[in-house]
């Protein structure tokens, strides 16, 4: 029952921490979606107006060079996601087949219990049969008694 209960608070944290990460991942998504749309549109403003002005050049580039780098950030922690919930997954995963283990294991002890149970009421049964068996060899051995003491009394006239 402990088990269970630490078990199904396991699997209520995986979820919970599923869904965190799942949201995460699809704001970055969004977030990586709407840089290379900003990377887009400033490349095409870019060779559309074709600008003479050197700083106007540089504040673009630096533009595009920012949204690149705000890009491969938002691709590596795109991929960071990803590979924590395949984390997830595998952990999900072995939770089951613990799961599956702990049932078998419940099964094998409700068995032995049951097992038990048989022993018990056998050894119960035993121990009254051997009481009874001691109360009638005590019988048996005064009668015995009684049949040499009434012998010997016979052989003594």
């Amino acid at each position: 029952s402990e088990l269970n209960s630490k078990y199904l608070q396991i699997i209520k944290t995986r979820k919970e921490n599923e869904e965190k990460w799942k949201m995460m991942a699809d704001r970055i998504t969004d977030d990586l979606h709407k840089c290379q749309a900003k990377l887009q549109t400033a490349k095409h403003d870019l060779k559309m107006e074709k600008k003479t002005s050197a700083t106007i050049r540089a504040d673009n580039l630096n533009l595009i060079n920012s949204l690149r780098m705000k890009e491969s950030k938002e691709k590596e922690s795109a991929k960071k996601t990803r590979s924590t919930l395949e984390e997830i997954t595998k952990t999900k995963n072995q939770l089951s087949f613990l799961k599956r283990r702990l049932e078998i294991i419940e099964d094998g002890k409700r068995r032995v219990e049951s097992e038990n149970a048989k022993l018990k009421s056998r050894l119960e049964r035993a121990k009254k049969k051997y009481s009874e068996l001691r109360t009638a060899a005590s019988e048996i051995q005064k009668s015995y008694e009684a049949a040499c003491e009434t012998l010997n009394e016979l052989q003594e006239r």
